[in-house]
């Protein structure tokens, strides 16, 4: 896979490829990472004094924009999300890239630590489709961030290590 990655692309294509899965995975982890902040009161308190309902009147103001209805995340989301981050991290730039898909069947030897890197990277290949399907199953808040954050992280990981050589046959 790697000689045709070095055949087949050219460096500038696969730059502007590894750049545009790594951008446009960090955006949908950054905006789920900020929905999990709380929300912030209102600056000030619109409403007037409290007055029985009969003597209510009904404002209709033309600046008030309803809240679309989310249901409450769920804490096994924010820990897909720290695993998922965890996963988008380690196909940064610069870090080690000594385990993950390149290594899945030079891993899988008979040595504990070829056992233990096989085991790593297969966890962090399953953190991205646990995150989907428990998207699926159980909508939240995080929902829609954690599923495009997931795709593009297991494309990442897919793409990554032909993109890498395609970019180290320059040099």
């Amino acid at each position: 896979m790697k000689m045709f990655a070095v055949l087949l692309l050219d460096p500038r294509l696969a730059f502007v490829v590894l750049c545009a899965l790594i951008l446009g995975a960090a955006v949908p982890l950054a905006v789920a990472w900020t929905r999990i902040l709380p929300e912030e009161p209102p600056p000030f308190n619109i409403q007037g004094p409290d007055l029985p309902p009969s003597q209510r009147k009904i404002s209709y103001r033309s600046d008030y924009i309803p809240r679309p209805f989310f249901p409450k995340r769920s804490r096994f989301s924010v820990v897909l999300l720290s695993a998922l981050s965890v996963c988008f991290v380690l196909h940064l730039p610069g870090l080690p890239r000594y385990f993950g898909l390149n290594s899945i069947t030079a891993a899988a030897t008979m040595n504990p630590k070829g056992w233990i890197d096989f085991l790593l990277a297969s966890f962090f290949l399953l953190v991205p489709g646990l995150a989907i399907a428990h998207s699926f199953f159980k909508p939240n808040q995080l929902s829609i961030p954690l599923i495009a954050a997931s795709l593009l992280v297991l494309l990442l990981w897919l793409f990554s290590t032909p993109l890498h050589a395609a970019l180290a046959a320059v040099s």
